[in-house]
């Protein structure tokens, strides 16, 4: 077996399978939580007890541990887990290695460095606030009558989301959202009628490589927040060129030049994308 080590950022049971097959592929592995009963601890060859919320305590342990055998790892892997994304991009930058820095993997779990980017080809309408800067008048002035989306700028799985009119906001549908947000920022936007449409692609070298597209269907009552059913579709060609612009342009913005994305894409009443 090679002595080379992977670091796995997260533990949980959607992580157990991919320790346990970097294992197969002849590494080492670190695994890294903080859940002491993380199942991804049972099959690890190592492991660390850290919140993997704080990226600074995770570099801490993951340098400390390395220290010790006086060597560094090869990998950083962090698999189905957002909340770890930060502490993975602070460990790679740390050591060097291939894969989203620091930087990097804050634009692509931040909506607001998302929508400030993309801004220079969309006519979204937002605005992203903190805690102290909260002014529900200013949202009311800004969006009128308009339907908008109020959610975190940094949460995912429809969490602390909401859609309602403007001029019926309150700070009770503003702290909803902040209650999910480890920044403490959110965004409120511009909610957009329309199919939404999730997209799966490979960044290679700064070129967009689209696998598949699936429509999503809506959980009932939820003001089409909470998607329940995907489905795959044919856009036909010209759709589908459409499309392929459009998030070749939005991964240009953020500099994504390699790896796997999710993106998410809702074509208005106008067919635009």
């Amino acid at each position: 077996m090679s002595l080379a080590w992977v670091v796995h950022i997260g533990a949980g049971h959607w992580q157990k399978s991919a320790v346990e097959k970097t294992q197969a592929l002849g590494y080492r592995t670190l695994a890294v939580d903080g859940d002491p009963e993380a199942a991804g601890f049972n099959v690890s060859d190592a492991k660390l007890l850290v919140d993997i919320s704080c990226p600074e305590a995770v570099l801490a342990a993951v340098s400390t541990f390395f220290s010790s055998l006086d060597c560094k790892p090869v990998a950083v892997v962090c698999t189905a887990c957002e909340i770890g994304i930060l502490s993975a991009g602070h460990v790679r930058e740390f050591y060097g290695l291939p894969g989203l820095n620091l930087n990097l993997s804050k634009k692509m779990i931040s909506k607001s460095e998302q929508r400030c980017a993309w801004s220079s080809f969309s006519s979204h309408n937002f605005i992203t606030l903190q805690l102290d800067n909260l002014d529900v008048d200013q949202l009311k002035e800004r969006f009128g009558e308009e339907t908008v989306i109020v959610k975190p700028t940094d949460s995912s799985g429809s969490r602390g989301i909401s859609a309602l009119r403007a001029c019926n906001i309150s700070s009770a549908d503003l702290d909803h959202a902040f209650k999910h947000s480890q920044t403490n920022e959110i965004i409120v936007e511009s909610y957009i009628e329309g199919i939404e449409y999730t997209v799966e692609s490979v960044r290679i070298a700064s070129e967009t490589h689209i696998i598949l597209v699936t429509k999503k269907e809506k959980v009932l009552g939820t003001n089409s927040t909470v998607a329940n059913l995907l489905v795959s579709c044919d856009l036909g060609k010209d759709r589908m060129a459409a499309l392929h612009c459009l998030i070749q342009r939005a991964h240009d913005v953020l500099f994504y030049a390699d790896g796997v994305c999710h993106t998410e894409v809702i074509e208005d009443q106008n067919g635009q994308f």
